[in-house]
């Protein structure tokens, strides 16, 4: 995951975000969090960070979000 857009999440800064995927960062992007072992997606950063905010900026982007990731259920 690009960096500038974890610490955009990180620090509570939907506008830093907004600019971050307005530049071409990719919200489909995976971090990998290896104390965890595990990846995520930005969006389920926000989420479980209850950065809300940056939450509203990707949904409301309307570019395609993936689905896959550890938190998917089929």
């Amino acid at each position: 995951m690009d960096a500038a857009m974890y610490m955009a999440v990180q620090n509570n800064e939907p506008t830093t975000l907004r600019q971050l995927i307005d530049s071409g960062a990719d919200v489909n992007e995976y971090y990998q969090d290896m104390t965890l072992i595990s990846a995520k997606s930005i969006l389920h950063m926000c989420c479980e960070k209850g950065r809300y905010d940056c939450v509203k900026v990707i949904l409301c982007i309307n570019l395609p979000v993936g689905n896959q990731g550890s938190m998917h259920v089929r």
